[in-house]
């Protein structure tokens, strides 16, 4: 099926090769055209897609906070409302997540060091050795 392209003139029933349009959503993968009812189907599944990824938020009902998923909206409301912590059982500290805690003990406490390969540099993050390498050896 194609588009036509509609303009307001008086050779509007001549239709020339710059006015045939094909949406990508119309075309199998070895380039032929699908049926309707493959179309209508393609076209049902990308807007269910688009649909998740754009207009699932949810707000948070004590302040202004917007979260992309229920389990981001429970720790939000955890950390921010209910004040929960999970104390480091070596220290003072207290995180807001568990998986915070998790690394905080990993780099205070039990010396985990993540080594450059190229230099004596280390980090207790591995995040900063990624940086360290990209800044220092590329």
């Amino acid at each position: 099926e194609l588009v036509v392209k509609q303009e307001n003139n008086e050779n509007h029933d001549q239709v020339t090769d710059d006015d045939r349009e094909i949406d990508p959503l119309c075309l199998d993968s070895d380039g032929s055209m699908k049926d309707v009812d493959e179309m209508r189907a393609s076209l049902i599944n990308t807007l269910r897609r688009a649909n998740r990824l754009y207009s699932k938020k949810y707000h948070c009902d004590q302040c202004e906070h917007i979260a992309n998923s229920v389990g981001s909206l429970r720790f939000h409301k955890d950390a921010k409302h209910k004040g929960v912590r999970y104390p480091c059982d070596q220290c003072e500290y207290k995180a807001t997540t568990f998986s915070s805690l998790k690394s905080h003990k990993e780099n205070k406490h039990e010396g985990i060091r993540y080594p450059c390969d190229q230099c004596d540099f280390n980090t207790p993050r591995l995040a900063c050795l990624k940086e360290h390498k990209e800044s220092k050896h590329e």
